[in-house]
Order: C-alpha cells, then sequence, then structure tokens
C-alpha cells in the first residue's frame, strides 16, 4: 500500500511538473505588492470643471526601484486617478471640495497596472461665520431696537458663497501596487 502511494505521488508530480517548469509570467522583476509610488497632479484642478468619477491624469514624481536598482516605474510616467467626491460650493459660505484617489499606472514594459493609495481633498475657502453672522445679527438687533426692517436681513447669508475648490500641478499624492507584478525591466 505505501509503495502504491509512493508511486501515485510521483507520478502526480512528474504529471504537474513538480514546480520545475517556469510559468508563463517568471520573466522580468517582481514589483512588489504594497510599494509605493510617488504621484503628482499633470496639470491644475479647478472644482467648476469637474464631474464625480471624472479620471484625471497623474505623473510619477520620480523612478520606482526595485531588485538590483531596477527601475520598473519611471519618472514621469503616466497614471490615472478618479474624482471620489465633488461638492460644487454652496450657499451660506459653504466651501466647494474635490476628493481624488489614484487609480493606475504605466511600468516600463507598457503594463497598465491597478494602484490605490490616499485619497486627497482639495477645499475652498469656508465662509460659513461671515454668512451666519450676517444672518443672525441684524435680525437680533432689529428684535432689540424693535425695527422690523432688519428681520428681511437674515436671508443676507444665502447670497454669500464658500470658495471653489482647486488644486495645482505640484499637489502629491502616494499610492501602492495592489498586486505583485512581473515588470520587463
Amino acid at each position: 500500500m505505501r509503495i502504491a502511494t509512493l508511486v501515485l505521488f510521483l507520478l502526480h508530480s512528474v504529471w504537474l511538473g513538480a514546480g520545475t517548469f517556469p510559468g508563463p509570467d517568471s520573466s522580468g522583476v517582481l514589483l512588489p505588492h504594497s510599494t509605493l509610488i510617488p504621484l503628482k497632479l499633470s496639470n491644475s484642478l479647478q472644482s467648476e470643471n469637474l464631474q464625480e468619477g471624472d479620471i484625471i491624469n497623474l505623473l510619477v514624481v520620480h523612478d520606482v526601484v526595485v531588485g538590483e536598482g531596477k527601475v520598473v516605474i519611471s519618472a514621469n510616467a503616466k497614471a490615472t486617478g478618479k474624482v471620489t467626491r465633488l461638492r460644487k460650493r454652496g450657499v451660506y459660505g459653504r466651501p466647494a471640495l474635490i476628493e481624488i484617489e489614484p487609480a493606475s499606472v504605466r511600468t516600463v514594459d507598457g503594463k497598465i497596472i491597478q494602484i490605490s493609495g490616499e485619497k486627497r481633498v482639495f477645499k475652498g475657502k469656508s465662509r460659513q461665520g461671515l454668512a451666519w453672522a450676517i444672518s443672525i445679527l441684524p435680525p437680533v438687533v432689529g428684535l432689540v431696537f424693535l425695527s422690523p426692517y432688519l428681520l428681511p436681513v437674515a436671508a443676507a447669508g444665502l447670497l454669500i458663497k464658500g470658495g471653489k475648490a482647486s488644486a495645482g500641478n505640484s499637489s502629491l499624492l502616494e499610492a501602492y501596487t495592489l498586486s505583485n507584478v512581473r515588470v520587463k525591466a
């Protein structure tokens, strides 16, 4: 019985190749999971010109090197990101907001790999304090001095909008590879 089990195991190992044959993706350099990829915006962003879900262009800040000095992602390589949240500027001084997240990057051999990283938020200037002060103070003064003419001023806060959100092309993001990838460097 032991001999039959041993023979069956050996035949099974030979049939599967016993790990001696290289796989289809064993050439090249391994770009490990969670490798840091520093990115920057390739052009400026304005909250007025974007929609949630828009794809934005990013660039790699410097070479990503692994192993024995092999460059797997070159500086200025193209990458993409996605607008994951967008809020237009609003009444009562509410500021605009842009949130972006890295999505993919191109390696030196032309592969496009999926990446993830910090969600970066860019906010406009808040003017909420001013808007609420303008909306509350005149009616309170009107009530104290029994002047009904100041009560309609409470709606003045509706006229004050928050600041636009923008991101300059030097804005940095950190991204990481999501899986191990073989790159022909």
